[in-house]
């Protein structure tokens, strides 16, 4: 069996119900233990997987007891992208990953070769 021992803090309990902060301790067998890490560990790449779990709760010496039937992992929020850092260059509406600066001509060199020039 694997064991944790864990704080629960209630959320999402309706406005007339109060709970307190318990000691929460976790009891299941090393072969679903060993099942949800590994499913876990191939989740932890696309981002922070999330464990449903569902278990039998009990309260034992004032503390919450919950012996789990069974672990679902599920992939959860993707991770926040990284922006590429570029040293020296601006990322901005102007950038050109390749070719360089963009030189126009001069207002007074006319129209480009192989454009029409305004009437």
């Amino acid at each position: 069996m694997v064991y944790l021992a864990l704080q629960n803090v209630p959320k999402g309990v309706p406005a007339r119900v109060h709970l307190d902060e318990t000691p929460l301790s976790v009891a299941w067998t090393q072969k679903m233990w060993r099942t949800a890490l590994q499913r876990t560990q191939a989740l932890a790449a696309s981002g922070s997987p999330l464990l449903i779990v569902e278990a039998h709760v009990a309260v034992h010496e004032g503390a919450l007891l919950a012996v789990v039937k069974g672990i679902q992992v599920v992939a959860g929020p993707p991770a926040a992208a990284k922006p590429a850092f570029r040293p020296g260059r601006a990322n901005g509406p102007g950038y050109r990953p390749c070719g360089g600066p963009r030189r126009l001509p001069p207002p007074w060199a006319g129209p480009a070769p192989g454009t029409l020039s305004p009437p």
